[in-house]
């Protein structure tokens, strides 16, 4: 089909920033951009970045209680066990929503 190509409707990280503003779309303005891994740079690039930003402490402390489980010292008669959790990050809400 000729004509105008279908525009995205979302795009994810810094260079599908970058391939936006070199097809003419603006990030943030016509089209919401969601970055997965939180970092600092994400509210210090233009525009300031959405993310998922993960409970780092509850996280960490969750994973010491589950590896101490596994070790053999600790854990049990009945041995350790498969356990697997989903932990819900946090979206952080910015200029690119």
């Amino acid at each position: 089909m000729g004509g105008i190509p279908r525009r995205p409707m979302a795009a994810m990280a810094l260079g599908g920033c970058r391939a936006l503003v070199e097809m003419g779309i603006q990030p943030g303005k016509d089209v919401a951009v969601v970055v997965i891994v939180h970092t600092a740079l994400c509210r210090y690039y233009s525009p300031r970045l959405t993310s998922f930003r993960p409970a780092l402490e509850p996280l960490g402390q969750r994973l010491a209680e589950m590896l101490l489980k596994s070790m053999p010292a600790f854990a049990g008669p009945e041995g350790a066990k498969v356990i697997r959790e989903v932990w819900p990050p946090e979206l952080v809400v910015r200029d690119s929503d």
